[in-house]
């Protein structure tokens, strides 16, 4: 009885705090969430680091105003002095999963953070980042293939290559 009481609250939804827009401006949570948020900004790099960020992360969907927005600008500032980007990256994970969990039904808030991201640099095609969507294609497209395509497909590449080899040997030759 009490094993199937315990499983029972297991399989359930942990339910998160309600918190209402007409809490008063100094209460427990108003102070506990601006202190997580200051110290997130002052040490990025805090061995609770994570647990913080997925304390903050849901408070930036929350319904109290003043909860929403002292989270909101504590990733803002860990946004703006986060020099290794492992912080900034975990809390892109985590607000990934929170859009997933609630179905992308969130607060406009919950992204406004990111506009503060200093993103410097520019992006080519030659990038991993592009490279790695092209691989994806291609396994997706080789999936579909029946075994003959595939066959042929294989041979046709190695064909390439030796074509490859073939025209860097004639080039170094005719710089020689």
């Amino acid at each position: 009885s009490l094993e199937n009481l315990i499983k029972s609250r297991q399989k359930q939804k942990p339910k998160l705090l309600d918190f209402t827009s007409n809490a008063p401006r100094n209460t427990i949570s108003a102070i506990a969430v601006r202190c997580l948020a200051q110290l997130l900004m002052k040490k990025p790099e805090f061995n609770f680091r994570s647990n913080i960020i997925r304390l903050l992360v849901p408070l930036m969907n929350c319904r109290a105003d003043q909860l929403r927005e002292t989270a909101c600008d504590g990733i803002k500032n860990l946004f703006i002095n986060d020099t290794s980007g492992f912080a900034s990256l975990e809390v892109l994970r985590t607000v990934q999963n929170l859009l997933r969990n609630t179905s992308f039904k969130a607060l406009p808030d919950v992204l406004l953070p990111f506009l503060s991201l200093p993103l410097t640099e520019k992006l080519e095609e030659d990038d991993s980042i592009f490279k790695n969507t092209k691989k994806r294609q291609n396994h997706s497209k080789l999936k579909n293939m029946t075994k003959k395509q595939k066959k042929l497909k294989k041979e046709q590449m190695e064909l390439e290559k030796i074509l490859q080899k073939t025209e860097a040997k004639q080039k170094k030759t005719e710089k020689k």
